[in-house]
């Protein structure tokens, strides 16, 4: 191995650039709103979204709110309001996180 990469848990920052970055776009075009009352409505519902989810009780990586966040496309209050899917999600990974029969 050249090289060991190790992603850690996201912080608040990182969730919250997330899901401003997500929830910017909209759904029918994909691109970014440009509408400043959106795009302000967007970064308040972040505060709150990252609140909730600094209440769970699991470690929340990068790649489950990314996942969380697809479920919610174009649905921000849905998002802000369902967080506890995020910890039902992340119970339902597999424990054992080591590849079978990869180099064995």
């Amino acid at each position: 191995i050249d090289f060991v990469m190790e992603f850690d848990v996201a912080g608040t920052e990182q969730i919250s650039q997330m899901f401003i970055h997500y929830m910017s776009l909209n759904p029918e075009t994909t691109a970014v709103y440009t509408d400043d009352a959106i795009l302000a409505n967007v970064r308040e519902k972040a505060v709150t979204f990252c609140k909730k989810v600094s209440k769970l009780a699991v470690p929340i990586t990068g790649a489950l709110i990314q996942q969380y966040l697809f479920r919610y496309f174009g649905n921000i209050d849905g998002a802000v309001s369902n967080t506890e899917e995020i910890s039902k999600m992340y119970n339902s990974l597999p424990n054992d996180s080591s590849p079978k029969g990869l180099y064995s």
